[in-house]
């Protein structure tokens, strides 16, 4: 699992994952290739968070636009995807 923002500045990816004690990476996206692969953000007309869960092969499996927290969801999909 990473994280992906185009519109902050590292330090302030940095600072927020310390705040909430985020573990998992963040990537700053600053020329937005990852955001426009996957069609996320607000010029696709996505608001923040916009999850993606994608499989090795690239392939977006589930993709969802809302601000509802999706974590158990998501852990339950990754672990649907990882071989036996």
């Amino acid at each position: 699992m990473i994280g992906v923002n185009n519109t902050s500045s590292v330090l302030w990816l940095v600072n927020y994952s310390t705040m909430r004690g985020i573990s998992f990476p963040f990537i700053f996206d600053d020329k937005s290739p990852i955001f426009n692969k996957y069609q996320v953000g607000g010029s696709y007309g996505n608001s923040p968070p916009t999850y993606v869960l994608i499989d090795t092969k690239g392939v977006v499996k589930f993709r969802s636009d809302n601000r509802f927290n999706l974590t158990d969801s998501l852990a339950s999909m990754i672990r649907g995807l990882l071989p036996p």
